[in-house]
């Protein structure tokens, strides 16, 4: 499927969809009321039905401002992102809305809360998404594991653990620390992606995996048949 058409495809009420869209960390959510394109980087603009693009950070893999400008002209969406990456993408300043950690932001029904990464970047930040329906993402960018990712977890109890990066073991360590009711990793060599599952089966044996595979949607909760 392709992202332009899974964006536009309606969302059934008390369900969220993600597709991992390019060969980087572009995610796309889909709730029944709103879309967010995240990390775009490597595509070609299109007709994007959108309410907001969010940038977690400036690295190349994660930023392509020529990109993130024209789809802003295009759709018309917000850039959510980092006061460093707002100051590249030099948008009106109606066209950009920065957060810093502790920021909380509703787009439509969706709340987005920023929260603190570890990763080496200016002022990188990781995501807690809850949708319309009660349902909370947690998007940790490319951050490393650290203690107080124990407290988010137990404040915001996420259904989902977003793991982006590269490292098995980290996203093992994410995935202890936050208690997430399902993991969907986005690991580009089959190699990669066994270790992940082997991993995460040893510190959380009751815990779901999932590797998401480009342009193909996930759909959360799973139905009996899915």
């Amino acid at each position: 499927m392709q992202l332009a058409d899974f964006l536009e495809k309606p969302m059934p009420p008390q369900k969220v969809a993600l597709m991992w869209f390019d060969s980087f960390s572009g995610i796309a959510i889909k709730t029944p009321s709103t879309r967010i394109m995240i990390d775009p980087v490597g595509i070609k603009p299109a007709q994007f039905k959108v309410d907001a693009i969010v940038v977690t950070h400036e690295h190349y893999d994660h930023l392509d401002t020529k990109l993130v400008t024209t789809l802003q002209h295009e759709t018309g969406a917000p850039v959510i992102t980092t006061p460093f990456v707002a100051r590249q993408l030099k948008l009106a300043k109606d066209k950009v809305r920065v957060m810093r950690i502790g920021d909380c932001l509703n787009i439509n029904n969706v709340r987005l809360l920023a929260e603190y990464c570890e990763h080496p970047a200016n002022e990188a930040l990781s995501f807690i998404i809850t949708t319309e329906d009660g349902i909370t993402i947690y998007h940790p960018d490319d951050s490393e594991p650290f203690p107080a990712m124990a407290t988010l977890g137990n404040r915001y109890r996420p259904d989902i653990l977003l793991y982006l990066a590269d490292s098995p073991n980290a996203a093992a360590q994410i995935a202890k620390l936050i208690g997430p009711k399902i993991v969907l990793s986005c690991f580009h060599d089959e190699i990669s992606s066994t270790d992940f599952g082997e991993c995460l089966r040893m510190e959380l044996p009751g815990v779901e995996t999932r590797a998401l595979k480009r342009l193909e949607p996930y759909c959360y909760p799973r139905t009996p048949k899915e």
